[in-house]
């Protein structure tokens, strides 16, 4: 039996580290020895922080892993492809798997900042599409959005290049009904705030849409 994980005191201990570092930033350094106490301490703190974001990442990562893939959610009726002509998720991504292996995604959230290698060309490329955590959200607005990301990527799909008809409405459709009745969505979720989160993720482009046919730009609602 698995006891729930404390989110409330991850999220105080992130925001207790934050604290300390904007405090430290202003503290004017007067002398050489100033300056290298401060760097020390801002160091430590950066590296608390490092070691809170891989926390944040192996719990969703745990929490997404219990949840059912593609052909699961298939299987039980909860898709609503059958509204769209392209059920098979379109040229694009036809031959993506029932799931993605998300083993590695906390080691990308942790060098995604500082990754000077092209993109990567897998289905799901994350390494620009997490750098949502240093984003001026709250830590709770921000898990949201991190799960959502995992939600799309555990679904077949590359966050960065959804189907066109992601807003309307099977793509979206499917990754809410993937968190319903879960544990992590009722935690972190109702209707209005899975759609709030997502449309943060559009804003910062996190998420996108590839062009309609024959279009030459995304439309935006």
């Amino acid at each position: 039996m698995t006891t729930s994980f404390d989110w409330e005191d991850l999220f105080r201990r992130e925001q207790e580290i934050r604290d300390s570092i904007a405090c430290w930033q202003r503290i004017p350094a007067n002398n050489a020895s100033d300056l290298a106490e401060k760097e020390d301490r801002l160091t430590e703190y950066e590296l608390q922080l490092e070691a809170i974001k891989l926390e944040y990442s192996e719990q969703i990562e745990l929490a997404i892993s219990q949840l059912p893939g593609r052909r699961d959610l298939d299987a039980v009726g909860d898709s609503d492809k059958s509204e769209n002509p392209n059920n098979s998720f379109g040229s694009k991504s036809a031959n993506l798997p029932n799931s993605i292996n998300t083993d590695n995604i906390s080691k990308e959230i942790l060098t995604s900042l500082h990754d000077d290698k092209p993109e990567s060309t897998t289905p799901c490329s994350l390494h620009k599409l997490l750098d949502g955590l240093e984003i001026n959200h709250r830590p709770r607005m921000r898990v949201q959005e991190d799960i959502i990301l995992h939600i799309l990527c555990k679904l077949g799909h590359n966050p960065g290049a959804l189907p066109p008809w992601e807003g309307g409405p099977w793509v979206k459709k499917d990754a809410r009904n993937l968190l319903q009745d879960q544990k992590i969505g009722q935690l972190f979720f109702t209707k209005k705030v899975f759609d709030l989160a997502w449309e943060r993720l559009k804003k910062d482009g996190r998420i996108s849409a590839l062009p309609k046919q024959g279009a030459s730009t995304i439309p935006t609602k």
